[in-house]
């Protein structure tokens, strides 16, 4: 009896943590809802790829700051205003997401799949 309990508490513990990390941590977006966030918001728009990727296509209004370089570029955002993240693929951008939530960033998004799954316009200009 004593080990279905404790079973059942380390679940119950388990299933805390869980929903207490989707609700403070980082919200991966579908590109429809990553648009629409983007148009709606003062958003800090950033692209964490290298920067030859960047010169071959980008969103609109995104600025570059390849992962590599990004906790140097921290003290230029501001924690106020929400941050909106992407690469190639959505794995970058996971872990830019991560990092900016740990040094205290309120509104953290990343694009989920990337530029892969982006159905909306992207460009070449700076």
């Amino acid at each position: 009896m004593g080990g279905l309990v404790w079973i059942l508490v380390i679940g119950l513990v388990g299933w805390i943590g869980m929903r207490w990390i989707q609700s403070h941590g980082v919200k991966a977006l579908s590109p429809n809802a990553f648009y629409q966030l983007m148009q709606q918001t003062d958003s800090q728009l950033i692209d964490v790829r290298e920067s030859e990727e960047y010169r071959d296509g980008h969103i609109p209004r995104a600025i570059n700051v390849p992962i590599g370089r990004l906790p140097h570029h921290l003290p230029l955002l501001s924690k106020e205003k929400p941050v909106l993240l992407y690469c190639q693929s959505g794995n970058r951008s996971g872990i830019a997401a991560r990092m900016l939530k740990k040094q205290g960033f309120k509104e953290v998004y990343h694009l989920r799949g990337g530029l892969f799954g982006w159905p909306y316009q992207t460009t070449r200009e700076s």
